[in-house]
């Protein structure tokens, strides 16, 4: 598109008139209220008509659009006294396509609609910031100079936070909807899982499938974490580690140095900064309310962010095998099982013990946390 055509009269008068549709979309999932968005994109046409010669980019002309609706539907949103932060966010069902993750094969027979909710689930779990910048990119069309010009940002970043954000977008497709990613058949090769040489630490009779690839590293029991979300070890999106292996034995000892230290210093502390936007973020002393249910019985910990949605959870069970001490029993004794935990005075102090046993020696580690704050105590090991 050239400036001089949408220099003619006629011409532009066509170009805005194929974009209302589009845009009745966008206002209305902004707005929640078709009516008033068909009002707000009167108004957008209507501005857009008046300062068409302030377009710099005619190429960027979609997103320039957008971006008029978009503040005419903040406007709306104040003028009827709402807090802004409160405004619609997800994406319209019949754009939300043009978002997916070019990793995903998703020219299979579908029902479209069926899968344009499952990726606005997804879209909906990633932080704010991820979702507007693939928002501007993949559904208002704009340019990257146009989202650097917005954001404040060079093009080179704009670049690199898009490829992020796709990969964000992948991640929560692999793994919080997973089942109903499987459910469509969209994990490809990469996402496939394969036995490791790693035992499950729950029961000690299984060794754990594994996947590990440039944006997850995940284990888990075919019988222990049979439940769909289930994990024995996850690498979360909001506190990645900080390497690449290609193996899964090395990144697992990296994997619990790092749970090791968040939580140890979250329980030392009393909270965590938030991994996406740095907000304190009190410890939990439960499991997070978005791990599977059966987790979400066992005692353990947790930071949320409600303004991210970021996060992170651990067991005590893990939180004990995270240990120095608990990482030297496994390094002694590979194939252990865990053992029910228990309530006991300890020196006076009401206290737990986490228990874990040997399968194939006589063997044992106790690890004993303060009840209420989950301070450890003391850690017994039969190889002392």
């Amino acid at each position: 598109m050239h400036q001089s055509y949408l220099s003619e009269p006629s011409n532009l008068y066509q170009a805005l008139e194929k974009e209302r549709p589009r845009l009745v979309r966008l206002c209305t999932n902004w707005l929640g209220d078709s009516a008033a968005a068909e009002d707000v994109v009167q108004e957008t046409l209507l501005e857009a008509w008046r300062k068409i010669e302030h377009l710099r980019d005619p190429q960027a002309f979609r997103g320039w659009l957008a971006g008029i609706a978009r503040n005419m539907s903040r406007r709306q949103w104040q003028q009827q006294g709402r807090d802004l932060s409160l405004m619609q966010t997800t994406l319209p069902t019949a754009d939300i396509l043009a978002v997916v993750p070019s990793s995903f094969d998703f020219e299979v027979a579908l029902d479209r609609a069926d899968l344009a909710r499952l990726l606005e689930q997804a879209l909906a779990l990633l932080p704010p910031e991820t979702r507007t910048i693939l928002v501007q990119k993949y559904i208002e069309d704009a340019s990257h100079s146009a989202i650097a010009d917005q954001l404040g940002i060079s093009e080179n970043v704009v670049a690199v936070r898009l490829h992020r954000g796709k990969l964000a977008l992948q991640k929560v497709l692999a793994n919080e909807l997973q089942a109903e990613t499987a459910t469509f058949g969209l994990l490809t090769a990469n996402d496939s899982w394969q036995e490791t040489r790693i035992w499950c630490t729950a029961c000690g009779q299984r060794r754990l499938m594994g996947r590990l690839n440039e944006t997850e590293f995940a284990l888990r029991c075919p019988d222990c974490n049979d439940e769909p979300g289930s994990f024995h070890a996850q690498s979360g999106r909001d506190y990645p580690f900080d390497a690449e292996f290609k193996t899964f034995r090395p990144a697992f000892k990296r994997f619990s140095v790092l749970m090791d230290d968040l939580f140890r210093t979250a329980i030392r502390q009393g909270f965590l900064p938030c991994g996406k936007c740095g907000r304190s973020l009190p410890l939990q002393r439960t499991i997070a309310h978005y791990a599977p249910p059966t987790v979400r019985a066992m005692r353990g910990m947790h930071v949320y962010c409600h303004h991210c949605r970021a996060g992170s959870y651990e067991s005590l069970d893990g939180f004990a095998l995270n240990l120095p001490e608990g990482r030297a029993f496994i390094q002694a004794h590979p194939r252990i099982r865990t053992l029910p935990p228990r309530e006991i005075d300890h020196n006076g102090l009401p206290a737990l013990v986490i228990a874990f046993a040997s399968v194939a020696e006589n063997a044992t580690y106790d690890v004993i946390l303060k009840r209420d704050t989950y301070e450890t105590l003391t850690t017994v090991s039969s190889d002392d």
